[in-house]
């Protein structure tokens, strides 16, 4: 099963459609301009035990509904593979805040496989 549908039940679903195409979505278009995401999640898929091919260790993705708006891998921003979460979520809340987005707290890691935790954020 993909990794997005392991997911499906941790995201809302939108009554929205929106125009915009996946390549329009991603960190280099200038997420500025988009709207805000329903939900962000940071996903370990931990090296020791993949739970898929793409990509291993801390991930930030953003989703409108069920359409993946951009990713950001964290070992960009010095967070290797097997960091603790305490120190993937310091990293990711300054990475969102980078790109306007404000996160209040995280939840509780959503028992899955890989580990997710949802970012809580500011209205």
């Amino acid at each position: 099963m993909s990794l997005l549908g392991r997911l499906s039940s941790i995201f809302p679903t939108s009554g929205e459609s929106d125009s915009r195409t996946r390549a329009d979505a991603f960190p280099e278009t200038g997420l500025r301009d988009q709207r805000t995401p329903d939900a962000i999640l940071l996903i370990h898929n931990d090296p020791a035990t993949p739970s898929s091919a793409d990509g291993l260790g801390w991930t930030l993705t953003a989703w409108r509904g069920a359409e993946l708006q951009w990713t950001v891998a964290l070992d960009a921003h010095g967070v290797g593979p097997q960091a603790e979460a305490r120190v993937a979520k310091e990293v990711a809340v300054r990475v969102l805040l980078d790109r306007g987005v404000q996160v209040e707290d995280w939840s509780e890691d959503i028992v899955s496989t890989p580990r997710v935790h949802r970012a809580v954020l500011s209205t």
